[in-house]
């Protein structure tokens, strides 16, 4: 028994911070797993790990519909929570071959996991911080875009609403590519045109 104690001694084989280890898993809410006093342990379980504070990355998921254009050495943007004024620089360093779902009751949505490695993270940042991260798949110069909520249909058939004067006219537009918050118009608008981003704004009585 005292031989067995003597083993229960865990020298950090360097420095940094002690956290539990959660099983990847478990990170996104699947299954149980806790370290508690009486919790009934394995021999080769991992228990704890030592993380080091000079190098960090961050952990994302990609939807498979997107997963194409992201490549190894991208430039990124990354806003951790609890530096919500602080935009981060990045650099993808791995794209998983392999998707994985997001939810064991949910099997037909997958991605693909992303590591995205911080540059000159600042002072305070800590391991499992929570953030979200901006991938630069392109550029666009010089182009004509609107917001999304300005468009309204689907696929091929876009239109957007222009106001002239006291009237507005539903105006068909081709679209280009697009990012969270605005769409490339390529043609049917001009520079300078009046269009309407909230439709349901509009039509309230």
């Amino acid at each position: 028994a005292e031989e067995q104690l003597q083993q229960c001694t865990l020298v950090a084989p360097r420095d940094g911070m002690l956290v539990y280890y959660v099983p990847e898993g478990n990170r996104f809410g699947r299954g149980l797993w806790a370290v508690a006093a009486g919790e009934t342990v394995r021999e080769g379980q991992k228990l704890v790990r030592v993380v080091g504070l000079k190098q960090f990355a961050l952990a994302a998921r990609v939807h498979e519909s997107q997963v194409a254009a992201v490549r190894v050495g991208q430039a990124a943007q990354v806003r951790v929570d609890a530096f919500p004024d602080k935009l981060l620089r990045g650099k993808v360093t791995r794209v998983a071959a392999v998707a994985s779902v997001t939810d064991w009751l949910v099997t037909d949505v997958k991605v693909y996991p992303v590591t995205i490695a911080i540059e000159d993270p600042p002072e305070g940042l800590k391991p499992d911080m929570s953030g979200e991260v901006q991938l630069a798949t392109g550029e666009h110069k010089g182009v004509l875009q609107v917001p999304r909520t300005a468009l309204v249909g689907a696929g091929r058939e876009r239109a957007c609403f222009v106001r002239s004067g006291q009237e507005l006219y539903e105006r068909k537009v081709v679209t280009g590519v697009s990012n969270a918050t605005a769409v490339e118009v390529t043609d049917g608008l001009k520079e300078g045109d009046l269009v309407v981003t909230d439709l349901a704004l509009l039509l309230r009585p």
